[in-house]
């Protein structure tokens, strides 16, 4: 076998901290509704998943390895006031890294790129006369225009995307009750309770109102949230829950991230996951439509319009007894803090130059 070809896109050691005998892991399909036991190195990977360079591959393994010992360290110590203050950025990037690298973010690129193209780029192209000289309007509707670079470019930005997270307040939920915190395929879910406006997912690393949750084993979860809108009573940046409506809560938001696959600990959770399962296939249903893109009037009031872009959200708006949420502005800012956003603007401008140090 060729080293480094089966590519994870959910680390091994990210299911270990879920694994009773750190080899297996207990999983379910959605969609077939089976529940299996299968080795954790069998999950959430594809050969050649990234590239068949597998340089790329390589070079995730030293980060995997500070991933490791910073959640670790979490789990431990139920708190983030253990951790260095390099050791909490790593902590973020693991956020923005993982929550790019994943089998249903490349999907989520790819239809990005069709969406663009037919609202775009094919309409640019049959408005070009001497191209539909020597082709049809059929022949173009029928052309795919492909960017496999697009979901790369994003997980590269996404490693230096933990800065944009740096204004959002930490939390480590404990949970205390009989029902496990479960985790899926696409395990750090980006989430939003205050605006809900179903044409813009307001789930992006700087939007207002941003509150993400990842859980890091059966009984902790990482919590980072937005303080202008949320209010949370925390003891040491801890959240102790006793209820298991919240817990339910938050596992349900691990039925939409999803694309295939959601994994639990032990057997004795079986039922509960399924109970889960068919609730949320109930009243939802997945979709290959993960973009979308509309065209909106620019704010001077002029004739011309915008095509703005964005990933559908999670549709349904859970209840979090824990948390206290403000209301929505009339008019909000597209980003929580623009000297953060300019920072990372300038953080990128600098990776652009030194990839491509001819066009300094």
């Amino acid at each position: 076998m060729v080293e480094n070809k089966w590519q994870h896109f959910v680390p091994q050691f990210y299911f270990r901290f879920f694994s009773e005998d750190s080899e297996n892991i207990r999983g379910h399909h959605l969609r077939s509704g089976k529940h299996y036991k299968d080795k954790i190195l069998n999950q959430s990977a594809k050969d050649y998943f990234y590239s068949k360079n597998i340089q790329i591959e390589k070079s995730f393994i030293p980060l995997e390895s500070k991933f490791n010992a910073v959640l670790s360290k979490i789990i431990e110590n139920e708190e983030f006031r253990v951790l260095t203050e390099e050791e909490y950025l790593e902590m973020l990037r693991f956020i923005t890294f993982q929550g790019s690298r994943t089998e249903k973010a490349k999907l989520l690129a790819d239809d990005f790129i069709d969406k663009i193209s037919e609202k775009i780029m094919k309409p640019i192209m049959k408005a070009d006369k001497e191209l539909m000289k020597k082709v049809t309007e059929k022949d173009l509707d029928k052309v795919r225009l492909v960017y496999p670079g697009a979901f790369l470019y994003g997980v590269i930005h996404s490693l230096e995307s933990n800065i944009l997270l740096t204004d959002l307040v930490p939390a480590v939920v404990i949970n205390n009750t009989e029902d496990d915190f479960i985790f899926s395929d696409n395990p750090v879910v980006f989430y939003n309770l205050v605006y809900r406006d179903p044409s813009h997912a307001f789930e992006g690393n700087q939007h207002p109102g941003l509150i993400i949750f990842c859980p890091i084993s059966p009984t902790k979860c990482l919590l980072l949230y937005d303080p202008v809108y949320y209010s949370i009573e925390l003891v040491r940046n801890m959240i102790n829950i006793n209820d298991k409506k919240d817990i339910k809560a938050i596992n349900k938001l691990q039925f939409h991230s999803c694309l295939n696959n959601v994994y639990y600990k032990s057997e004795s959770q079986r039922d509960y996951v399924d109970s889960l399962s068919k609730e949320y296939s109930s009243k939802y249903q997945k979709s290959k439509d993960l973009a979308q893109i509309k065209e909106v009037q620019k704010w001077d009031g002029g004739n011309n319009s915008l095509l703005v872009t964005s990933k559908k959200g999670i549709p349904e708006k859970i209840d979090l007894q824990f948390i206290k949420c403000a209301k929505p502005l009339s008019s909000v800012c597209v980003v929580r803090n623009k000297e953060l956003t300019e920072l990372f603007n300038e953080k990128m401008k600098l990776y652009e130059s030194e990839r491509n140090p001819k066009q300094i």
